[in-house]
């Protein structure tokens, strides 16, 4: 292999690295959205199980809590929440996420076998 040819590989590999760990951050900042969203779900019905003569019912029947990581919302009304709960598309996300973690760990062993820091 020509030095040219070794420096053309290398650029590939740490371009290669860079892509994937963009995409794992992706996956995993998808993966905290649904993770609140479904925090805010459970919030909700966990208020509305414990209270259920609370004064407020109808902000309860229509959904409505609070948040500390989203603030106040409607889960009843917000898209976000019944995006969240598609299970099908959570586990494939999670899927995705896991195959991208172990390519990115077999990009890091050829990086360091390269001598790469």
């Amino acid at each position: 292999m020509t030095p040219d040819e070794s420096r053309k590989q290398k650029a590939e590999l740490l371009l290669e690295i860079s892509e994937t760990e963009q995409e794992r951050a992706d996956l995993e900042e998808k993966a905290r959205r649904t993770s609140t969203c479904l925090s805010a779900v459970n919030h909700w019905l966990e208020d509305l199980l414990r209270n259920p003569h609370h004064q407020d019912a109808i902000s309860y029947t229509a959904g409505k809590t609070y948040v500390s990581q989203m603030g106040s919302v409607e889960v009843l009304t917000d898209p976000r929440f019944e995006t969240a709960m598609n299970f099908t598309e959570l586990k494939e996300n999670m899927r995705k996420l896991g195959d991208v973690r172990a390519r990115l760990k077999n990009l890091q062993e050829r990086k360091s076998a390269l001598g790469l820091k």
